[in-house]
């Protein structure tokens, strides 16, 4: 093996074997770590001197420029609340407390703590200047400062200084440090002192080269770095222990152990260099730089100038350079470091050996194969990137001018490619490999076409016309090959028998790239992915995920799915898949893992093999456009911090509330803009919010990656906002709430407004109804004068027509009478005759009164005896009469009409009744009248009751005064014989106007 073959396969071995680890894991080779880059076109500061992060998980960094302020997806320049300033814009060393508080220092001098967003600075020492500060070590209730003038603590508001008369030298101070232990170290130049609490002295207890910085290791060990060495420090009287995690992060010079014991160091020659765990343990002190050795990998930052250097709470490791921030962070799938590794292609041998072959356009290749923790280069001259998985678990590798069978280190055979005619290029280039149980597949490019190995020989592509335009094969479990072809086909080769699908079948992907059959047959292509079931091909679809040209899928043992997209590796859930393939109508859905999980590149668009294979170990390998990467399900780190959401501000009306306190909102208010953020370091692309304003939503409201809310057409209340994040693994962090604020009601929206509105309304009905009132008044008047001088006419003519006419009948009938005998039958006739037309002449006089004067009528049931007296000729009927209840006056018009319809009832009896007796009835004893007139005569047919004789008005007349009156009419047979006329009149029945006028007639 070479020399670059035995140093990548080291490099790998490393990469794959060990257990899981919780930052970067220490199996990754260096170069394998994805790194971000923030530049000034990111926003990102310069030069930064110090980093810290708060338990928030908000990172600061202290540059030359300001102080800058970062939540993962945004650099902000922080800017002081009004009133409030920073001491200047140079910043020194920050140091984050557990207590909330950032401690800030500047290049020319002077402390400031910001807390809550409030600045407050730390008074100096008259005549004795702090300096520039480089180290800040919190102590309880107390601060470590190292600075330029020396060794200092802040106390109970005031600073203490420590120096020769407390042990530590006057002079520079370099660094102080807080261990685990509650030990404080303080260094310079030349020693690392320790504070004795009880003498409150620093002695000096290791001797340095240069100037040092003190670092804590996880396994709770305390290291000083001096540039040269790294050294042990004395250990506490009870030993080494872990630490418990801290909330807060803080930035180191150029040195530091992150949380899985890697040793990092930021000034070797290669710019970032890193010690293995396992090249610590057991030794108390080791170079500081030491690029030979093969345990300190080159890094691949690009400035050699490291500021600052810090491992964030999600285990991401950060470092500060002159061209602005870099980041190293773990990926789910950790690719391969491999030269000119485009375009690879995966296979996997009986033994479980990865064969990886890379070339570009199928010119120029490499082979690899990884077994176990070896992967080496192998030695071919081979120049094709195709490589395939034969059918007695060899690898097939097809080259310039044979076809390689391997196994392990062998070349088990060679197969001679098919012969080329004199027209061929003198290069083909291999577009198909597969072998299936009669044979071996090949497709030439250059326009030879498809050829197959089968007892020795190679058939041309004329022995099988139907496999023309074919760009993919799949051999299955079963040793037959499944195409696709470029016109919207599927060819399955079973021997010398062969099956097409088409557009009949339900394909409709355009050239249909990819095919497998390892369980459901799938197919993939331009136009999407489509399952077979049934005999018909079904197209399948993704929630979020283009399925177009698919180029690998695994189906693993727990029966997830993995597939190979042109936007990344697309996860899918064994429920899922089930739930898809029983409902067409269910789209799949799952996890996406493209570029920023550790994708390499983008998916092919259509490859000549698959892109995704699992190995026996359970390993999944993945090929994209830019290399290969592995996921190791036993190595997966998900990232378990929970990102903790913030309102940054409201902005209603163009007025910005920091933190959302904005109180009481003037009147008007009604459209409001939120702000929020969650820090999170690892995939801040990925954190996903949700939402919701109290007093608007009922539920939750889904943002997505957005990071602000509005809202709009908001009414005057109470309100107040929530937000929630969730990191990229789903871990949703505590909901961020405003206080509560209120929107002031305009005068329009006020109470009281609603009050006028309501009187003015009511005032505005009243008028209405007295217009409306007077309005009725006067038409009514009107009308009334027009039925008085109606009336008047009336009266008039009666008096002037009938009552005279009546009047000269009398005369001339007294004149006949007395020229009769006294006492004669006729005279007595006669004058029985004059005493009816007296009375009648009496009762016209009072009608005619009546009318002139509206007033003067007799009651109803006086009126009614002295009408019924009229009718009655003779005393062979006998008339009851029967008043109860107390009566009531009626107004005139109403009276009339029941006077009239009573009547009519009981002369329709004395006529056509034959009856012995009638019995007239007024009952004034409930809310209205009710008159009842019955005999006891002959009774009436039932077709007469309910239309009357025809020709005759009597009934009809009867019903309709009725209706006028608002009454309701009743007749019907008695059961012992005879008529009932039943007429109701209720006590609000009378119409309107004539209640109207009753009401308005004089007492």
């Amino acid at each position: 093996m070479t020399l670059p073959s035995r140093s990548l396969a080291l490099a790998l071995a490393v990469f794959l074997h060990g257990a899981p680890a919780h930052a970067l894991d220490p199996r990754t080779p260096l170069a394998s770590y994805r790194l971000d880059t923030f530049g000034v076109r990111a926003g990102a500061p310069r030069h930064a001197m110090s980093i810290a992060q708060q338990a928030d998980g908000w990172m600061w960094f202290g540059t030359p420029s300001g102080l800058y302020r970062y939540d993962g997806m945004k650099f902000e320049l922080f800017r002081p609340r009004p009133g409030e300033r920073l001491l200047g814009q140079y910043i020194g060393a920050l140091r984050a407390h557990p207590n909330g508080e950032l401690w800030i220092s500047y290049l020319y001098g002077g402390v400031s703590v910001l807390r809550d967003g409030h600045l407050r600075h730390l008074a100096g020492v008259p005549g004795k200047p702090i300096g520039s500060v480089s180290a800040f070590a919190p102590d309880g209730a107390d601060t470590w400062v190292a600075s330029t003038t020396g060794l200092w603590r802040y106390r109970a508001g005031g600073w203490e200084r420590f120096g020769a008369d407390r042990g530590f030298p006057d002079g520079w101070c370099g660094d102080v440090h807080r261990d685990p232990y509650g030990r404080v170290w303080a260094a310079d130049d030349r020693h690392v002192y320790l504070l004795d609490r009880g003498a409150g002295r620093f002695a000096p207890v290791v001797e340095l080269a240069a100037g040092a910085t003190i670092v804590d290791a996880p396994d709770g060990r305390v290291w000083v770095a001096d540039g040269v060495t790294v050294r042990l420090l004395p250990a506490p009287p009870g030993g080494w222990r872990a630490p418990p995690p801290s909330p807060v992060r803080n930035s180191t010079m150029v040195t530091l152990f992150d949380r899985d014991g890697n040793y990092w160091t930021g000034g070797c020659p290669k710019a970032l260099c890193m010690r293995r765990p396992a090249r610590i343990a057991g030794r108390d002190v080791f170079p500081d730089l030491d690029s030979g050795r093969p345990d300190v990998r080159d890094g691949k930052i690009g400035s050699a100038s490291i500021n600052a250097m810090m491992e964030d709470r999600e285990g991401n490791l950060w470092t500060s350079t002159a061209a602005g921030l870099e980041r190293l962070r773990d990926t789910r799938l950790v690719p391969l470091v491999l030269p000119d590794s485009n375009w690879p292609g995966l296979a996997l041998d009986r033994t479980g050996a990865v064969w990886i072959a890379t070339s570009d356009a199928g010119l120029h290749g490499r082979l690899w194969r990884a077994q176990g923790d070896d992967v080496a280069a192998q030695r071919s001259d081979q120049r094709s990137g195709i490589v395939a998985m034969g059918r007695d678990g060899t690898v097939l590798v097809a080259g310039r001018n044979t076809i390689e069978r391997r196994l392990g280190d062998r070349i088990v055979a060679r197969h001679a490619m098919p012969p080329r005619g004199r027209r061929a290029v003198a290069r083909d280039a291999v577009l198909l490999l597969a072998e299936d149980r009669e044979g071996i597949w090949l497709y030439l490019g250059n326009g030879r076409g498809l050829f197959r190995l089968r007892g020795g020989a190679w058939e041309p592509p004329s022995a099988h016309p139907w496999l023309a335009g074919v760009i993919y094969a799949f051999v299955d479990g079963a040793g037959r090959t499944w195409f696709g072809t470029r016109n919207n086909g599927v060819v399955l080769v079973d021997g010398d028998r062969h099956t097409e699908y088409g557009p009949g079948d339900g394909i409709a992907l355009g050239a249909v790239t990819f095919v497998d059959a390892q369980a459901d047959p799938v197919i993939s292509g331009e136009g999407g992915m489509a399952v077979l079931q049934h005999g018909r091909f079904r197209p399948l679809r993704a929630e979020g995920v283009d399925l177009a040209n698919v180029s690998g899928l695994v189906a693993t043992p727990d029966g997830n799915r993995w597939l190979g997209t042109a936007r990344g590796l697309f996860r899918v859930p064994a429920a899922a898949w089930r739930r898809s393939m029983a409902d067409r109508g269910q789209p799949l859905r799952g996890e996406l893992w493209d570029e920023l999980h550790g994708f390499p590149g983008s998916g092919y668009g259509s490859s000549p093999s698959p892109t995704l294979r699992l190995a026996p170990d359970g390993r999944l390998w993945v090929a994209g456009l830019d290399g290969v990467a592995v996921y190791d399900r036993t190595r997966l780190r998900r990232n378990t911090t929970a990102p903790q959401a913030r309102v940054q501000a409201l902005v209603a009306n163009e007025q910005r509330y920091e933190g959302g306190a904005a109180g009481t909102l003037r009147a008007g208010t009604t459209r409001l803009r939120f702000d929020f953020a969650a820090p999170s370091m690892t995939m801040p692309e990925r954190v996903r919010f949700r939402y919701r304003l109290d007093g608007v939503d009922a539920a939750w409201q889904e943002a997505g990656g957005q990071r602000s809310a509005y809202y709009t057409n908001l009414g005057p209340g109470t309100y107040r906002f929530e937000v929630q994040a969730t990191n990229e693994d789903g871990v949703a962090g505590p909901a961020a709430t405003t206080p509560p604020f209120r929107i002031a009601p305009t005068f329009v929206q006020t109470r009281w407004f609603l009050v006028l509105c309501v009187l003015l309304a009511g005032a505005a009905a009243w008028l209405l109804y007295a217009l409306r009132l007077a309005q009725l008044k006067r038409t009514w008047q009107a009308r009334t004068e027009e039925r008085i001088a109606e009336r008047e006419r009336i009266a008039r003519t009666l008096h002037d027509t009938f009552l005279q006419g009546l009047h000269a009948l009398i005369l001339r009938l007294d004149a006949f009478a007395a020229r009769l005998l006294p006492g004669s039958g006729e005279r007595t006739q006669i004058e029985d005759l004059l005493d009816v037309a007296r009375k009648v002449t009496e009762e016209g006089r009072s009608q005619v009164l009546g009318l002139r004067s509206g007033t003067g009528a007799p009651d109803l049931a006086s009126a009614l005896a002295a009408s019924v007296a009229l009718l009655r000729t003779g005393d062979d009927v006998d008339v009851a009469w029967r008043e109860t209840g107390q009566p009531r006056t009626l107004d005139p018009d109403t009276q009339a009409e029941v006077h009239r319809i009573a009547c009519e009832a009981v002369a329709n009896a004395l006529r056509h009744a034959r009856a012995r007796r009638i019995e007239v009835t007024l009952d004034w004893s409930g809310p209205g009248l009710v008159v009842r007139v019955a005999d006891d005569g002959v009774g009436m047919a039932e077709e007469l009751i309910a239309s009357g004789l025809p020709g005759h008005w009597g009934l009809a007349g009867m019903r309709e005064r009725a209706a006028a009156i608002g009454a309701t009419l009743a007749l019907h047979n008695r059961p012992g014989g005879g008529v009932e006329v039943v007429l109701a009149l209720g006590g609000d029945a009378a119409p309107a106007p004539r209640r109207m006028l009753a009401a308005q007639a004089p007492n």
